[in-house]
């Protein structure tokens, strides 16, 4: 009241009117933000939590397959190099034999 007082007396009611009015509205929005703030995250959760109702499931991961193993290189219980070796691969770019003609 001593604040009203003082504005009409100053003679600056409508600056002071204008502040009161401005924090008043302020008051006003933060009690309703609190009021409505547990309803926004309660329905914020129910809504996630029927989202992942509705996810699809995850696929399980797939195990690699195994690799085929390859062909000792020498044959077992001798020296030999097997028909496997890489010494007895033919090779991929043949030379041509020269024509004689």
């Amino acid at each position: 009241m001593l604040t009203l007082r003082n504005a009409v007396c100053n003679e600056r009611w409508e600056a002071c009117w204008q502040e009161i009015c401005t924090e008043q509205y302020r008051q006003l929005l933060l009690r309703r933000k609190q009021r409505v703030l547990p309803h926004v995250e309660q329905m914020v959760s129910s809504l996630m939590l029927w989202l992942l109702q509705f996810r699809p499931p995850t696929p399980k991961p797939v195990a690699p397959l195994p690799r085929p193993v390859a062909p000792a290189a020498t044959l077992p219980g001798s020296s030999r190099p097997s028909s496997y070796h890489p010494w007895k691969r033919t090779l991929a770019c043949r030379s041509k034999p020269i024509a004689k003609k």
